[in-house]
C-alpha cells in the first residue's frame, strides 16, 4: 500500500506498511503498531471500545499506552481483552493513570482479537482517549 500522500516521487512505500489513521494493526517488516486516532468515552459508566484488531500467525512482544486528551479530573477505567477475556485493567483516578504501569509490556498470542476499552465512571462528558500499541512480531 502506498504511504499517505505517496512515496518518494509518488512511488509506493517500499517497506509495505501504511498509515491512514485506521483503527487496526499495521505491520512493517517484523514490526507492528496500532493507533486509534482518538475515541471519545461517550456516556457515563459505559464501556466503549477504543481499539480493536486481530493478530495473524505471529505473536507480538510490545508496549501499550493510553492517553487522555483532557485534564478533566474524571475517573477512567481501562481494560485490555484477548479473545473476549479481560487480561488487564487500570483505573486512572482524576484523569491521570498510575504511572508505575506505563508503558504496559504486553505479549499478544497469534490469532488473537485484541480489544481495548475505556469507561468514564465519573462524568457523562465524552473524553478523548488515544491508544498506541507498538512492538515486534515473531
Amino acid at each position: 500500500m502506498p504511504l499517505v500522500g505517496g512515496g518518494v516521487g509518488g512511488a509506493g512505500n517500499p517497506v509495505g506498511g501504511t498509515f491512514g489513521g485506521s483503527n487496526s494493526f499495521q505491520t512493517i517488516g517484523n514490526h507492528i503498531y496500532g493507533l486509534n486516532g482518538g475515541v471519545d468515552t461517550g456516556s457515563q459508566s459505559t464501556e466503549v471500545t477504543i481499539f480493536q484488531s486481530d493478530t495473524d500467525n505471529y505473536y507480538v512482544i510490545g508496549k501499550l499506552r493510553f492517553a487522555i486528551n483532557d485534564s478533566s479530573g474524571d475517573d477512567i477505567q481501562f481494560a485490555l481483552y484477548y479473545n473476549g477475556q479481560q487480561v488487564w485493567g487500570e483505573y486512572a483516578t482524576s484523569g491521570s493513570a498510575e504511572h508505575d504501569m506505563w508503558p504496559l509490556n504486553v505479549v499478544i498470542p497469534p490469532f488473537t482479537n485484541v480489544r481495548l476499552t475505556a469507561n468514564n465512571l465519573s462524568s457523562g462528558t465524552a473524553r478523548e482517549i488515544f491508544t498506541s500499541i507498538v512492538g515486534r512480531i515473531y
